[in-house]
């Protein structure tokens, strides 16, 4: 009596495995880039769309739409908004050189968005305090040194800075590149978005090649084992 030969299953193919597994991981990049992509909108409509300037009892709060002002919203958003996530300057703040005080906030659609205590006046330069309670959510107290120009946007956006200002600039008009100073580190956000999505292309590629080297491995002793 002839014994039935038990069936053998086949093995499954490293090279089809790795073809499912690059599959997945690529569907997964692409997900990614999805994501990356879609959040564009999003983020553009969170964007600033008005600065108020508060001062004390005796200078009216002066509001700069981006709608209206779009100049004036523009350099006061590049000399003040950059200050939002960024380390502070380490500096000694005589409280008695800082001049009058100016509470700037940026806002959007969904309400306030930064918060910043301003010193347009300030000896030695005009200077600006980022309080740790931020409405976007918890930060750290920091003290920055704002453009020289910031007094001449003040002044554009409506605010009184009173014959100080005179007097604190020497007299001297202020040209084009001192006007708007700082600007907003968007290229600085630009490059750190980019290093983020060039990282996760990395180590899905890094990733992709680890599977197919396995797979050439396995590939190899697939064939050692079935030629032996």
């Amino acid at each position: 009596m002839t014994r039935a030969t038990p069936h053998r299953v086949p093995p499954v193919r490293p090279t089809a495995l790795a073809r499912r597994l690059a599959a997945v991981v690529l569907t997964l990049l692409a997900v990614l880039l999805a994501a990356l992509v879609g959040a564009t909108p999003a983020a553009a409509a969170s964007n600033p769309t008005l600065i108020t300037i508060a001062g004390d009892a005796s200078s009216p709060t002066v509001t700069v739409p981006a709608d209206s002002k779009p100049d004036v919203f523009a350099a006061l958003l590049k000399q003040l908004g950059w200050m939002q996530g960024a380390t502070g300057t380490p500096m000694q703040v005589d409280q008695q050189k800082l001049g009058r005080k100016f509470t700037v906030t940026i806002a959007g659609l969904g309400g306030p968005q930064q918060v910043y205590d301003v010193y347009p006046l300030a000896a030695g330069g005009p200077r600006a305090f980022r309080p740790a309670g931020q409405p976007g959510g918890k930060s750290s107290d920091a003290w920055f040194f704002v453009a020289i120009g910031l007094p001449d946007v003040f002044t554009a956006a409506g605010v009184d800075l009173g014959e100080t200002l005179a007097a604190d600039l020497g007299g001297q008009p202020l040209t084009t590149d001192q006007t708007y100073g700082r600007s907003v580190n968007v290229a600085a956000l630009a490059v750190q978005m980019q290093a983020a999505l060039l990282t996760s292309v990395v180590t899905s590629v890094a990733a992709l090649l680890l599977l197919f080297g396995a797979a050439r491995f396995s590939r190899a002793r697939y064939r050692r084992r079935i030629s032996a």
